[in-house]
C-alpha cells in the first residue's frame, strides 16, 4: 500500500490535526442532520437497496446487476444486516455516504500534500468541505460520491512523483480505476482514456523515466481489466452478449433521434421482469429501447453532433451553477499551462486533462449536476493551484493570495448550503402518506399509477408492493382492461384526476392523499 497513506499516522503534524478535526466536525453535523434528510433518496436508490438485499437473501442471479454497478450495493449489505427494514436501509445509506465522505477528506488531503499547499490553505479548504461533502452525502442517496472519492485517490496516485520510480503506484491507479467502474460503470471508458493520455504525457516529458512510465501503465491497466473483467464476465453472461454495464447504452438510446424519451414515461404497464423484481426499474437493462447509431446515417450523425453542442452548454452551465467561477478558473488553468514555467504547471496540466476528459465523455450523455461532482471538485483544487502558480510566478503578496484563495472556496460553497437547505425534510410527506394508507390494509400487491412515477415508485417501496408504473392517458374502459390484464390491486391518481373506471371503485384515503382505485 501507497506508503503516505502509513506515513500519515505516523506523526501528527498540524495540517493533520486539522483535517481530523474537521472530518471529526463533519461526521458530527452529519450525524445531528441526519433525520432531516433521511427521506430524500430517489428511485434509483431503491434498486441499489434492492441489489444488495439480492446478495444477502442470496438471490445471486438477480444480484448480478448490468445496470446498477455492484460496489455501493456491496458495501451497503454491512449496514442493511444491522438496520433492516425499509427505514432502517434508509439509515443504512446515509451513514455508509457519511463514512464514504470521511474518505472524502483523506483523499483531498493527500492531492493537497501533492500540490504543496500550505497549512493555511489545507485549513480553508477542509472548512469549507464540510457543507460540500454533507451536500454530496445526503442530497442523492446514490454511489456519485463513492464515484467522487475513488478517482481522488486515482488521480493522487497518477500526480505523485513517484509514478516515475516507483511500480507499486501503477497497481495503486489500476486498483482504484478498477473500483471506480465498479462504483459506476462510466469509469471504465474514463480510466481507459485518461490512463493512456496521462502516460503518453509522462512519456514525452520525462524521457530518462520511460522504461518505469511503460511499466506502469501495463502493470495499472492489467490491474484494472483483470478486476473490471471479472465483472464484465459475469454481466457479459447473464445477458448473452459482450457488455462493461447497460446503463450508458439506455441512456444513449433514449434521446435518440426517433425516441420519445424514456419508455417507463411513455410505453404503458411495465410488468416487472422476475418473481423478485419489484418493478422494471429494478434493472432496466430488460426495458426495450430503440438502439441507433450517429453512423447508420447522415441525418443521425447530424443529431449527434447537435446534441453534443447543445450537451456542453449545458455541462459549461452545471460546473458554473455549482460555483460562479468554474469557467474562469479553467481559463486561467490553459493560460497558465502556456504561459507558466512554475514546477506545479505538470501537475496543473494533468488535472486540466482530466476535467476535459471527464466532460468530454459527458458531452454525449443526458447529464445530471451529480455526474459532474468529481469535476466540481477539481476546479476547486485548479483554483487554488493557479492562485498558487500566480503568487510564485508575480510574487503576490501572501496577504492577497489567501483573499484569493477564500474567494475561491466560498464560490464553491454557496450552491452545496442552498441545495441542503432546500431538500431538507423533503421526502417525509409520502413515507407520512404510506403509513396512512397502511392503517387503512393498503399494502403490498401490484400498484401503478396515472401520473407521478417517482413518487409513486418511493411510494410502492413503502408499502411493499411491486410497481408496474404509468398507464397512458387511456379512456375508462380501457384503463380498465389493462388494469385488469396487468392483475393491479391499487391504481394511484396521485393529482386526484378522476375518471371512472369500470370494474374498479374509489378508495377515499382522506382529503390530503392521492385517490386509489381498487378491483370492485
Amino acid at each position: 500500500m501507497n506508503k503516505s497513506i502509513f506515513q500519515f499516522f505516523r506523526k501528527f503534524e498540524l495540517d493533520k490535526l486539522v483535517l481530523l478535526a474537521c472530518i471529526l466536525i463533519y461526521f458530527i453535523i452529519g450525524i445531528l442532520l441526519v433525520q432531516n434528510y433521511l427521506y430524500v433518496f430517489t428511485t434509483d436508490t431503491i434498486s441499489y437497496i434492492h441489489v444488495a438485499q439480492h446478495y444477502i437473501n442470496g438471490i445471486f442471479p438477480q444480484a448480478i446487476n448490468g445496470y446498477w454497478s455492484p460496489l455501493f450495493s456491496w458495501l451497503l449489505i454491512p449496514f442493511l444486516t444491522i438496520w433492516p427494514g425499509k427505514l432502517g436501509a434508509l439509515y443504512s445509506i446515509k451513514i455508509l455516504n457519511l463514512i464514504i465522505g470521511c474518505f472524502t477528506f483523506f483523499s483531498l488531503y493527500l492531492l493537497e500534500d501533492k500540490l504543496k499547499f500550505d497549512i493555511r490553505i489545507k485549513t480553508v479548504t477542509f472548512v469549507i468541505l464540510i457543507p460540500i461533502t454533507l451536500y454530496f452525502a445526503y442530497s442523492n442517496s446514490v454511489p456519485d460520491l463513492l464515484v467522487l472519492t475513488l478517482l481522488l485517490f486515482y488521480i493522487n496516485f497518477l500526480l505523485d512523483n513517484r509514478y516515475l520510480h516507483n511500480l507499486q503506484m501503477g497497481v495503486l491507479t489500476g486498483f482504484f480505476g478498477a473500483l471506480a467502474f465498479l462504483s459506476k460503470s462510466y469509469a471504465f471508458f474514463f480510466f481507459i482514456v485518461h490512463f493512456m493520455v496521462v502516460n503518453i504525457d509522462y512519456w514525452l516529458k520525462f524521457k530518462e523515466n520511460r522504461k518505469i512510465i511503460t511499466k506502469n501503465f501495463i502493470l495499472g491497466l492489467m490491474i484494472f481489466l483483470a478486476i473490471s473483467g471479472i465483472w464484465v464476465a459475469l454481466i457479459s453472461d447473464k445477458y448473452d452478449k459482450l457488455t462493461i454495464g447497460t446503463a450508458g447504452t439506455y441512456n444513449h438510446d433514449i434521446f435518440g433521434p426517433r425516441s420519445q424519451g424514456d419508455p417507463v414515461y411513455y410505453d404503458g404497464l411495465l410488468k416487472p421482469y422476475d418473481e423478485y423484481a419489484t418493478s422494471a426499474w429494478d434493472d432496466p437493462s430488460y426495458i426495450k429501447v430503440k438502439g441507433w447509431s450517429p453512423f447508420s446515417s447522415i441525418n443521425n450523425f447530424n443529431f449527434q453532433l447537435a446534441f453534443i453542442v447543445y450537451n456542453t452548454f449545458e455541462i459549461f452551465k452545471i460546473i458554473e451553477k455549482f460555483s460562479i467561477l468554474s469557467i474562469l478558473i479553467i481559463i486561467l488553468a490553459l493560460f497558465l499551462i502556456f504561459k507558466s514555467n512554475n514546477k506545479l504547471k505538470n501537475k496543473l496540466t494533468l488535472l486540466t486533462l482530466t476535467v476535459f476528459i471527464y466532460l468530454a465523455g459527458y458531452s454525449l450523455l443526458i447529464v445530471e449536476i451529480r455526474y459532474l461532482w468529481f469535476v466540481d471538485v477539481l476546479l476547486l483544487i485548479m483554483g487554488i493551484l493557479c492562485v498558487k502558480i500566480l503568487s510564485e510566478d508575480y510574487s503576490i503578496r501572501k496577504s492577497l493570495s489567501m483573499i484569493l484563495v477564500f474567494l475561491i472556496c466560498w464560490s464553491f460553497v454557496f450552491f452545496p448550503i442552498l441545495s441542503l437547505y432546500d431538500v431538507s425534510g423533503d421526502g417525509k410527506d409520502i413515507y407520512v402518506l404510506a403509513q396512512d394508507l397502511k392503517k387503512q390494509g393498503i399494502e403490498g400487491n401490484n400498484m401503478a399509477s396515472r401520473t407521478d412515477l417517482g413518487h409513486t415508485l418511493i411510494l410502492a417501496y413503502y408499502l411493499d408492493a411491486k410497481y408496474y408504473g404509468l398507464t397512458r392517458l387511456y379512456s375508462g374502459n380501457e384503463t380498465s382492461e389493462v388494469l385488469f390484464n396487468n392483475n393491479i390491486k391499487y391504481y394511484f391518481s396521485m393529482q386526484k384526476d378522476r375518471i371512472e373506471i369500470p370494474g374498479y371503485k374509489i378508495i377515499d384515503t382522506g382529503y390530503n392523499n392521492p385517490l386509489v382505485y381498487q378491483p370492485g
